[in-house]
């Protein structure tokens, strides 16, 4: 199944390429070698975005969804983020393709789930709306409201904001605008 999420989780890449590997920067923090090369520095252009190929697009959302699929299955989720998911998903979530950023911040939704897997979310910053690691436990906390006793009298408000007081009523009892005249 590695090979399968792979090679789905490589149709997601946009094109500028999936977010560098941090988890490998992380883990083998090599010193950076400095290259003195003296000669032209190669100048980017700026303000042009690359452009999709043919049909990524529909590679991008198909991917995405099957991604999605798989990663409600909870013990796909970490097989789905050691597969590189999250760093080729992430760009998703900034794309114009509206099903390929749903199905994208579906995957990184359940891929939150998984507890084992949030300092892999939070090393590539991944927006708080989508793993709420920050938001503090207290906010799903409720306070415990005591019952209240059900009112002995209704009180009705009408068009013009005043209060009417009226009986609980039964089924004997109608409404003033259907009593006969008398």
């Amino acid at each position: 199944m590695d090979g399968v999420l792979r090679s789905l989780v490589g149709l997601c890449v946009g094109p500028e390429g999936p977010l560098p590997d941090l988890e490998a920067v992380k883990a083998d923090p090599a010193p950076a070698a400095d290259d003195k090369k003296k000669g032209k520095k190669k100048s980017k252009k700026k303000g042009k975005k690359a452009k999709m190929e043919p049909g990524m697009a529909e590679a991008q959302t198909y991917a995405s969804a099957v991604l999605r699929l798989v990663s409600l299955a909870e013990e796909q989720r970490v097989p789905l983020a050691s597969a590189g998911s999250i760093r080729h998903l992430l760009p998703l979530l900034d794309g114009k393709n509206s099903a390929a950023r749903w199905n994208a911040r579906q995957t990184l939704i359940n891929l939150s789930l998984c507890p084992e897997l949030l300092p892999k979310l939070q090393l590539y910053k991944v927006p708080d709306y989508v793993h709420q690691a920050n938001v503090p436990q207290t906010h799903f906390e409720r306070p415990l409201q005591p019952a209240a006793a059900p009112p002995s009298k209704l009180e009705h408000q009408d068009s013009l904001g005043r209060k009417k007081e009226g009986s609980t009523g039964g089924a004997g009892t109608k409404p003033p605008a259907l009593k006969p005249k008398a």
